[in-house]
């Protein structure tokens, strides 16, 4: 699979640059554990804030994702341009949603910040492996 990825790649056909931001981007991560019979009403509120979220300003993506191993787990994603972005995010009304929503998890939500600066794809896979 991974040849067959590499040789797209090559031909122009899935190209995934790395991309430079002059401000680092920021991803935030808030993941959650409900209860069997919670996990429903988690979902209903998580999935209005994924719309409202991609509209603001300076979100580049913002996801829910469900645990492989463990379904109760739910794991929201956003990726922002910028500190600036995320922070008038978190000062927004519609961040309450947010923190409703993390206080739906059975034990202590994992929340993260982290910035990143540079963003790579295949060329960094074929650069590491040394595939041609």
């Amino acid at each position: 699979m991974l040849e067959w990825i590499l040789r797209c790649w090559r031909h122009g056909l899935a190209v995934n640059k790395l991309q430079e931001h002059r401000t680092p981007m920021i991803v935030a991560r808030l993941g959650i554990r409900t209860a069997p019979e919670s996990k429903e009403q988690a979902m209903r509120v998580a999935l209005p804030m994924l719309g409202t979220t991609r509209a603001e300003s300076g979100c580049i993506a913002c996801d829910l994702y469900q645990g492989a191993e463990d379904n109760m787990q739910l794991i929201l994603i956003e990726r922002w341009e910028s500190l600036a972005d995320l922070q008038r995010h978190i000062r927004s009304d519609h961040y309450r949603q947010v923190l409703a929503w993390i206080e739906m998890s059975l034990e202590p939500p994992e929340i993260r910040f982290d910035t990143v600066t540079d963003s790579g794809g295949l060329e960094m896979v074929e650069a590491v492996r040394g595939e041609k």
